[in-house]
């Protein structure tokens, strides 16, 4: 006689009974039901936060673009301004009172009227203003010359003279043979606190 005897196979597949039939279709019926009241608000719970990431993250990107933008924007400007700075700093003259000022702006003009044609004949006592640290003079001088071209040479020479002297006041009269006239000359200096300005 054998040791172990084989026992029967046993089928796990059995045909459900009706009423185990009807417990699994009440719980797919839940099931369903579970998932249309929990897991459909779930997942739109879920697509609609997905949706407002996603709007800002596209506000996010819109916002580094436009600071990008921004950002070269304020380096142009910023080189421009620096530029500027650098062109005032240039016009300005390195005194440091306003003697010195009056002094320089009558020296840079004899030299300009020599190199033009134009004769500095007398020079009136400068004015000078003081506002901060920004110092002006006007000096008025009288001239003399032979022909209108000197004085066109003499007038662009201001314009385009560093340190900037501009014009304020000018006046030209016929005199026999040659034009006589005055003109009010302006220079800019800027003081720093070590060299007070004199009036």
């Amino acid at each position: 006689m054998p040791l172990f005897r084989k026992l029967p196979a046993l089928s796990l597949r059995r045909p459900l009974l009706s009423r185990e039939k009807r417990i699994l279709g009440l719980a797919g019926f839940v099931a369903v039901i579970f998932l249309l009241t929990n897991g459909v608000p779930a997942l739109l719970d879920t697509y609609r936060s997905r949706n407002v990431q996603l709007e800002n993250l596209r506000a996010d990107i819109e916002r580094e673009q436009r600071l990008i933008v921004s950002a070269e924007d304020w380096a142009q400007r910023r080189t421009h301004v620096e530029q500027r700075l650098s062109d005032v700093e240039a016009s300005l003259f390195p005194v440091g009172s306003a003697a010195l000022l009056a002094a320089a702006i009558q020296r840079q003009a004899r030299e300009l009227g020599a190199e033009n044609g134009v004769t500095i004949t007398s020079v009136s006592l400068a004015e000078s203003s003081l506002s901060n640290d920004w110092l002006m003079v006007e000096q008025t001088m009288s001239f003399a010359l032979g022909d209108q071209n000197s004085l066109l040479r003499f007038l662009n020479g201001l314009k385009h003279s560093q340190p900037f002297l501009g014009i304020s006041r000018f006046d030209l009269r016929r005199n026999r043979n040659q034009y006589i006239g005055e003109i009010t000359v302006v220079g800019f200096s800027r003081l720093t606190s070590s060299t007070p300005a004199e009036d």
